[in-house]
């Protein structure tokens, strides 16, 4: 610091949105969605999956006294799956309310779109299935960058969550086989990908990475079945 001239005077952590109002709420929400998304598409995958974490903390009915740890595992956040907060539904905090507000976007190719969904009810009042693309778009950020960081454990744990709600989102299940096929898990991720393209014919990444699998087992036979035979020529003298 004294080498730079800088004096820091103080740290200030982000603000807590869940004390404001809805549509304050929403506001800071989308923005923190679009950010995240950004610093993923700028190559920032630890920064944005801080982002997408944050995101999915505000959606969550958590007590007064809790705080944004951002070293807090995301597997920690996932679970509470469509559990969002009494402000969000309207009410207040504690209170009973009207539902959310919509959103948009999830996680497809790379991050910020992907199942689409939710939308605004007349007046500006929206859906509750825009809160669910909010807490769908955080879970697959996650899972995003968590594939980016080589984190596949968590990018399936992710993933997973999303298609326990959702199982018609295509995109978690391709980000599901990514998790799977770094793994060599390819049964598994070539169940995810038809599914994927079940769901979504033309889902490009999908069939991609399916006919790339598909030549990997067919390589990988030829290479057993080769081996087979050198071993028994070898026994057979």
């Amino acid at each position: 610091m004294r080498q730079f001239g800088v004096q820091v005077l103080d740290i200030i952590a982000p603000p807590d949105k869940r004390d404001a109002s809805v549509a304050t709420q929403l506001t800071y929400l989308r923005a923190l969605r679009q950010r995240a998304a950004r610093l993923f598409s700028e190559g920032q995958p630890a920064l944005s999956a801080c982002k997408w974490r944050r995101l999915l903390w505000l959606l969550q009915d958590l007590p007064v006294a809790s705080t944004f740890n951002p070293d807090a595992p995301a597997e920690e956040l996932l679970p509470s799956t469509l559990v969002f907060s009494h402000a969000l539904r309207g009410g207040g905090r504690g209170g009973r309310g009207r539902r959310g507000d919509g959103g948009e976007g999830g996680v497809g190719e790379g991050v910020g779109e992907g199942c689409k969904g939710g939308g605004e009810a007349k007046g500006g009042k929206s859906s509750a299935e825009g809160l669910n693309e909010l807490w769908r778009a955080g879970a697959l950020g996650v899972a995003a960058c968590a594939l980016r960081q080589q984190q596949y454990a968590l990018a399936q744990a992710a993933c997973r969550c999303v298609v326990k709600q959702y199982p018609a989102c295509a995109d978690a299940h391709v980000r599901l086989a990514h998790a799977l096929y770094a793994e060599r898990h390819l049964d598994g991720a070539v169940e995810s990908l038809c599914t994927a393209v079940r769901l979504r014919p033309s889902h490009k990444e999908a069939r991609e990475l399916h006919a790339h699998i598909v030549r990997l087992r067919s390589q990988l036979r030829s290479r057993e079945a080769s081996r087979s035979r050198e071993a028994f020529k070898k026994m057979m003298g």
